[in-house]
């Protein structure tokens, strides 16, 4: 969309503010709610339609096992995509320590270390999902208000995704909602 400039004595008419309005900013995909859930799943959720992702998480109650983490996968046609392509670097900065990770290819996305934490609030972006293109992602949250999580990674082939699985490891679960917006390019 053509960036409109006005000048002096022009109107700004009710047309120009509902094109304005219908060509930028986020547009709700998908969503839902997760009640003692292990993971979140999402399938056919990247289309052509958004060239990139906003998945926003926030789960009031937690119950995180010792040892687990939180991952993330993406997904064609309803499967997994399991191979060694995910990199990733992550940063978890507690009360008293700060963690750093950076990782060989692996089968999967960490986005929280086993921090522990009885709530857990983040933003992902996630980039070029649906294209042939290399899939990038950020990430920022927080584990039970003491825990800072920064992670970001790419996926290391040109493979087209249409959705993804946000998981916890082992027996943990977590109660809250997700929703899933495309970032308009306008």
């Amino acid at each position: 969309m053509a960036i409109k400039t006005f000048a002096v004595g022009e109107v700004l008419t009710a047309s120009d503010t509902n094109t304005y309005l219908a060509n930028s900013g986020l547009v709700y995909v998908s969503g839902g709610a997760m009640s003692a859930s292990t993971n979140i799943t999402a399938d056919s959720v990247f289309t052509s339609t958004y060239r990139h992702y906003v998945l926003q998480v926030v789960a009031n109650t937690v119950t995180f096992a010792t040892s687990d983490s939180t991952t993330l996968r993406f997904r064609t046609g309803g499967s997994s995509n399991t191979t060694s392509n995910y990199v990733y670097q992550n940063q978890y900065v507690t009360t008293s320590a700060t963690y750093a990770r950076v990782t060989v290819p692996t089968t999967f996305f960490e986005v929280s270390a086993s921090v522990g934490g009885d709530a857990f609030v983040g933003q992902f972006n996630i980039y070029s999902p649906q294209t042939t293109e290399k899939t990038f992602f950020t990430f920022n949250g927080n584990n039970a208000g003491t825990v800072g999580l920064q992670s970001s990674g790419r996926f290391n082939a040109t493979t087209s995704f249409d959705g993804f699985i946000l998981a916890l490891g082992g027996t943990s679960t977590w109660t809250g909602t997700w929703r899933l917006y495309g970032m308009r390019d306008g």
